[in-house]
This record gives structure tokens, C-alpha cells and sequence, in this order.
């Protein structure tokens, strides 16, 4: 987790250990959770949900580029930077809550697969080609 430096991703700032337990130091996301600003909000404009969309494609993106998977993509892990209305951070998110990613192994190539699967379609995709169909794919639909 600490190889990853992204704007759009919660920072790892330090790691401490002690005879107890590990204990995390990550960047603070003081806006609470995107669930919660949803429930405050009731719902969102169209151009603030595209807005923080695409932040989270950003994220996922740069994730799958370093051969990370988050495998727990949900608006309870997706942080608000800031509490503050009327701001440029008050729609300004950041992924959160690596506990379940996964890392795909160096010795692995670019090609490494997964498998996606929906009701309909079952493909095998690069976790980079993904990344690329999904923005791809929601760019199309949304414009």
C-alpha cells in the first residue's frame, strides 16, 4: 500500500507496530463517507455524479496500471475530502480501505487475465484493458 501515490487514493503516511497490533496512519478523508453524502444530499446532479465518477475511474485506473485490485469498490470506501459546501473539495473524492486488494504478482505478465463476469458477457480482459473499457464504456453512455 505504500507504493501507492495517487490524488484520487487514501495515502499510507506510516506504519506502526507495537506488541498488540499494526497500526495504520493513513491520510484523513475529513468529508466522511460518499454513502453518507448521499444519504445528506438525498441525490446528486447529474454533473456532480459524473464529476465523481470519473475521480473514481481515475483512482481505479491508476490502481489496475500498478497491478493493484481493490476488490472492494463501494461508496462506504470512498472518502470525501472535505465537509465544506460550495467548495472545490466538497466533491472531491479518494478511495479508501485497501484490506482486500490484491497485488498481481511481478513475475506475472502484462497479460495476466481476469475474469469479469456479468449476466451476459464473460470475457478475458487485462486489468489495464478493463480500466480503459470501463472509462471508455462511461464516457460513451454518458455523452
Amino acid at each position: 500500500m505504500k507504493a501507492i501515490n495517487h490524488p484520487r487514493c487514501i495515502a499510507l503516511i506510516e506504519v506502526r507496530k507495537d506488541d498488540k497490533a499494526v497500526h495504520l496512519v493513513e491520510e484523513l478523508g475529513s468529508g466522511g463517507e460518499l454513502f453518507d453524502r448521499i444519504i445528506e444530499l438525498g441525490h446528486f446532479t447529474e454533473k456532480d455524479a459524473v464529476h465523481l465518477i470519473h475521480q473514481v475511474f481515475d483512482g481505479i485506473q491508476y490502481l489496475h496500471t500498478h497491478g493493484m485490485i481493490h476488490r472492494d469498490l463501494k461508496p462506504e470506501n470512498l472518502l470525501m475530502v472535505s465537509r465544506t459546501p460550495n467548495t472545490e473539495d466538497y466533491m472531491t473524492l479518494k478511495i479508501a480501505d485497501f484490506g482486500l486488494s490484491a497485488q498481481r504478482s511481478e513475475t506475472k505478465s502484462d497479460a495476466e487475465c481476469v475474469y469479469i463476469k456479468s449476466g451476459i458477457w464473460h470475457n478475458r480482459l487485462s486489468l489495464h484493458q478493463i480500466s480503459k473499457n470501463l472509462k471508455k464504456s462511461l464516457r460513451n453512455f454518458l455523452l
